[in-house]
């Protein structure tokens, strides 16, 4: 492992919850939350920083004004989980800053401009609805983006999920040289298998997701019109979780809580013959890492044509994915029951799917990238 006379550590990792325990304790199953983690601790030196909820009394106040900006600015804060003294010597003593999201860099924003201006600190941010939230006070717009302006000072360079929500910030900052696309990847190593037959597997079909962008009025009716078919839906999501339909299967799920380890969400997969992504408009990336999860399995992904999908570039309707053009029940139900009936697009799709995701949205090629912004 490397090592460095000025700073202890390389690289400092900043996540929300749910990545230090598993981490420190060995027990990393898919490896794409971690973002490159795992393949940087072979010649780095690591240093990982949570949200850590405690009962201290001494934080009330900070806690009822994390509360109120919030509230009144429309972003994400969480000033007493993260603002230690403890973790302001680590990222002192850092020498590159890894934020994971919006939340991390919105609660550490105090910090970031204290290492912006005294200590030259690599930056680098990874976005995710920074620039697609909905204002509850638009009176207050110029104080949402002002915040968001800061944060964009502080770091060195601004990571974009999908390109959708990087034309917008473009449009908005003009601080075009720190905006990078930097399209999400996943361990296809682990989610892959040899024998996926979709032609002989049954009917089945799988949603996966807790995204509050997630359309549940489609995931509610499209059984009904579809009962022929089985229907898994693996969410926390509380307007599905007592969903009563015959051909529906609910199974609770979410990553953060663990609820199902990777291995067993793995085997759902494979069980399943489409991945239905149904998701509301809007700029920000949603369903992600599903999408690519069940792709790298060859399982074709069908999900609504969105400004916020991620890559124009890279998928193609009834080439490696589906679009949804018509975002309703009736659109929904003419593309899942054209695709199966149709084992050739069904083929198509699933073989392109696999091919582009494991060519292209691999951990190394992540890794690769994230590794030249580096110092």
């Amino acid at each position: 492992m490397k090592t460095n006379i000025y700073f202890m550590h390389e690289i400092t990792y900043v996540f929300k919850k749910g990545r230090k325990k598993n981490y420190l304790n060995k027990t990393i199953e898919a490896k794409e939350f971690y973002y490159g983690l795992p393949l940087f601790e072979e010649s780095r030196d690591i240093q990982i920083i949570e949200f850590e909820i405690k009962k201290d009394n001494d934080k009330r106040v900070l806690k009822k004004i994390e509360r109120a900006m919030s509230k009144l600015l429309s972003l994400p804060f969480y000033f007493s989980q993260i603002l230690t003294s403890e973790n302001f010597k680590i990222l002192k003593n850092s020498k590159n800053i890894i934020l994971t999201n919006e939340s991390v860099a919105c609660s550490l924003l105090p910090y970031l401009i204290y290492l912006r201006i005294f200590k030259k600190r690599n930056i680098l941010i990874f976005a995710m609805g920074l620039y697609s939230k909905k204002l509850n006070y638009k009176i207050l717009k110029s104080l949402h983006y002002l915040v968001i302006k800061l944060i964009v000072y502080s770091a060195n360079k601004v990571f974009f999920l999908g390109k959708g929500e990087l034309n917008v910030a473009r449009s908005i900052s003009k601080n075009e040289d720190k905006f990078i696309y930097f399209p999400f990847s996943i361990d296809t190593e682990f989610w892959h298998t040899d024998n996926l037959d979709l032609k002989n597997n049954n009917n089945e079909i799988i949603f996966v997701g807790n995204d509050s962008n997630r359309r549940v009025e489609i995931l509610k009716e499209l059984p009904k019109f579809l009962p022929n078919l089985k229907f898994k839906y693996i969410t926390n999501l509380r307007k599905l979780l007592d969903l009563e339909i015959e051909n529906v299967e609910i199974i609770k799920g979410d990553w953060g809580k663990k609820y199902l380890s990777d291995i067993e969400l793995l085997e759902h997969y494979k069980s399943s013959k489409i991945c239905i992504i149904p998701v509301s408009e809007g700029n920000q990336p949603s369903g992600q890492s599903v999408a690519l999860q069940a792709m790298s399995l060859g399982i074709p992904v069908v999900i609504s044509d969105t400004n916020g999908f991620w890559d124009r570039d890279e998928f193609f309707d009834n080439h490696n994915i589906l679009f949804v053009n018509k975002n309703n029940i009736q659109g929904w139900v003419n593309k899942i029951n054209d695709l199966i009936n149709n084992n050739n697009l069904l083929t198509t799709v699933s073989v392109n799917a696999q091919k582009t995701v494991i060519e292209r949205f691999n951990l190394k090629v992540f890794y690769n990238k994230l590794n030249d912004y580096l110092e």
